[in-house]
């Protein structure tokens, strides 16, 4: 989703790659961008269409927001089975809330990541992870491709950087196609920032503003 540098999916990756921001690896990440001394993998996360603005994701401990400001939400609740207490995803139906007020929550930055990415190659790296108590977040460029399952729209033939592989599989085994589940890429987990401990996952929540 945002662009920053080299990246790896966390669940699925949506429309084309323009010219700036990062590049698809073997396995590329959607939202996020690559740490500031090398290119990292991405990771996608499936949720909202593709397009410019912010990201925010939401999830338990905290949420993810990125490019003109983007977040992720996932909400889970403890479940007991066989005696053990396991963590399941709880639909929440809230009511409409306004790009403008998502921004306003993302105005100030306090820092999750231990480091900030680059938003395309060559560039300086001055974009931090923030977090809320409730979301993770973060503000960059961004850049559009559609990695995954060919089709018609989404291929070598639509985009010379394309790959035909996800870091997240569908319940069939089948990579992730971003024709038909439009996902947003986060940054692999590296020294800098690790959105697994934040509980940015595969069929989170986000928003891009």
């Amino acid at each position: 989703m945002s662009s920053l540098s080299p990246r790896r999916r966390v669940a699925g990756r949506p429309g084309f790659v323009e010219n700036s921001g990062p590049r698809p690896l073997p396995r590329p990440a959607l939202c996020g961008g690559c740490p500031a001394e090398a290119a990292s993998d991405w990771a996608e996360c499936p949720s909202m269409p593709p397009r410019r603005g912010s990201l925010i994701v939401r999830v338990q401990s905290l949420t993810l927001a990125a490019a003109s400001a983007a977040l992720l939400a996932p909400t889970t609740s403890p479940a007991m089975e066989h005696g053990t207490a396991r963590t399941e995803p709880v639909v929440r139906r809230e009511g409409r809330v306004a790009a403008a007020d998502l921004l306003a929550r993302v105005r100030t930055c306090e820092p999750v990541s231990r480091g900030r990415y680059r938003s395309d190659d060559g560039t300086a790296a001055s974009i931090p992870v923030c977090g809320t108590r409730d979301a993770v977040f973060w503000k960059a460029d961004m850049d559009i491709d559609c990695d995954g399952r060919p089709g018609p729209r989404c291929s070598r033939r639509t985009d010379p950087l394309f790959s035909d592989a996800t870091a997240f599989q569908q319940s069939d085994g089948r990579y992730l196609s971003a024709e038909r589940l439009p996902y947003i890429v986060v940054p692999a987990p590296s020294r800098i920032w690790d959105h697994r401990r934040h509980g940015v996952r595969g069929g989170v929540v986000a928003a891009v503003v």
